[in-house]
């Protein structure tokens, strides 16, 4: 488990650096640290679905931080997008 993460946008301009224990702790899932993060940086959530990727890996949503291997602890945060549409 990672004591420390680094969130960021894909164009890597919004940072967010948090230690865990603080406002997230290892109880808490990658979902509230992406909710966690478009609230510290007022990042609208557009009635989209956020996601959090890891060395090209998506993370899931429902796993819980004390989890997350320590080569994991940087993140790229964006919202989830589809080609097309119906």
């Amino acid at each position: 488990m990672t004591a420390t993460l680094e969130l960021s946008d894909l164009s890597r301009q919004k940072r967010l650096r948090v230690d865990l224990g603080a406002a997230l702790t290892p109880e808490h899932t990658v979902d509230h640290a992406i909710e966690h993060y478009r609230a510290e940086l007022n990042i609208p959530e557009h009635n989209l679905r956020w996601m959090a990727f890891a060395r090209g890996r998506r993370l899931d949503n429902k796993t819980p931080l004390r989890d997350v291997p320590d080569e994991d602890a940087a993140w790229t945060v964006m919202p989830e997008v589809a080609a097309g549409g119906a």
